[in-house]
């Protein structure tokens, strides 16, 4: 798996737009991020995935990883957290299995917070070839999170209290 982050690759310019080389985190799937934390360890010890400490990581848009890791944790079933924070003990099949289930439940979730209707008919609208739709990269929904948290503070609440969770029916 290529690494989310190149240290040879230049600094981007404030006026440039986003680098999607390879090697740039724009284009680095919710799946990617879940599987490469899970795989290290990061999120073994961690009950808060949104509290993770990202100094160590060769990561970009550290605040998108930590949306999105709150999104993907309020969507986790309990076998998939221990799963996610376990790094599966070298099955790398089963990891990866529950990092797309985890990373796809939680794109839909975003969707769902957002208002959409049918969440089904959205992913497979959003797939259609030569759809402009929404991306499944960490950097793209985590941006959304923001902006869902922010359409809540417009509300009446305050950003760093509000913690993203899903009605368990």
């Amino acid at each position: 798996m290529a690494p989310l982050f190149d240290p040879n690759q230049a600094p981007m310019n404030k006026k440039s737009k986003a680098d999607t080389s390879d090697t740039s985190t724009a284009n680095k799937t919710i799946t990617e991020l879940l599987q490469s934390l899970s795989s290290k360890g990061r999120l073994k010890h961690l009950d808060e995935w949104r509290d993770i400490n990202l100094n160590l990581d060769n990561i970009g848009q550290k605040q998108c990883v930590r949306n999105v890791l709150e999104l993907c944790q309020c969507v986790c079933t309990r076998e998939e957290m221990n799963t996610l924070k376990d790094g599966c003990n070298g099955d790398d099949g089963e990891l990866l299995n529950t990092c797309k289930l985890v990373g796809k439940r939680a794109f839909m979730q975003m969707w769902a917070f957002e208002g959409a209707g049918d969440l089904d008919a959205e992913f497979i609208k959003n797939k259609a070839a030569g759809s402009k739709g929404k991306a499944m990269t960490y950097n793209a929904v985590g941006i959304r999170v923001k902006d869902y948290k922010k359409s809540l503070v417009a509300s009446g609440c305050d950003y760093n209290n509000i913690r993203l969770c899903v009605k368990q029916g």
